[in-house]
Formats: C-alpha cells, sequence, structure tokens
C-alpha cells in the first residue's frame, strides 16, 4: 500500500475522487493541514479471523475458566418459537 500526502484543502475540494482513489488502487493518503499530519483516509482493514486465532492461541486459557464457560453454555435454552408468532 503507497501512502500520499495531499492537504486539507485538497482533501474538501475532491473528496468524492479522494475515495475513488482509495477504492481502485487501495492506497492510503495523509491529509496535512498546515503541513501536519490530521488524519488518514484509506482502505479499511481486513480480518479473516487469523489475528483472533493468534491471541486466542498465546493466552493461556485457565482451566476454571473453561469449565466456567461450558457451565454456563449448558445453561442455555434456545428458543423453539417461531419468528412470525
Amino acid at each position: 500500500m503507497y501512502v500520499k500526502r495531499i492537504t486539507a484543502t485538497e482533501a474538501s475540494r475532491s473528496f468524492a475522487e479522494l475515495l475513488d482513489a482509495v477504492d481502485r488502487s487501495g492506497d492510503a493518503y495523509v491529509i496535512e493541514r498546515r503541513g501536519r499530519p490530521v488524519a488518514t483516509i484509506g482502505p479499511p482493514p481486513t480480518a479473516n479471523g487469523g489475528a483472533i486465532r493468534l491471541a486466542i492461541e498465546e493466552l493461556a486459557l485457565d482451566r476454571d475458566l473453561a469449565e466456567d464457560l461450558g457451565s454456563i453454555r449448558s445453561l442455555l435454552v434456545e428458543d423453539e418459537r417461531p419468528w412470525h408468532a
């Protein structure tokens, strides 16, 4: 991903075009006011569950917590009423 710099004035005058450019190219833009970066516009982060899986694997699951979660899950009751009723 390439990062481009653009002034706040340019961004406000051509916001729709700026969004189109991000959508087409995947580039990000740093918006500057008086030479200082004040915001970024870019594509949203993509998630595929990998980060969550890594976080879970890195956490040492407390055995008591696992048992508590199992107990809580066993208390759940599925509502069998139809939605249209």
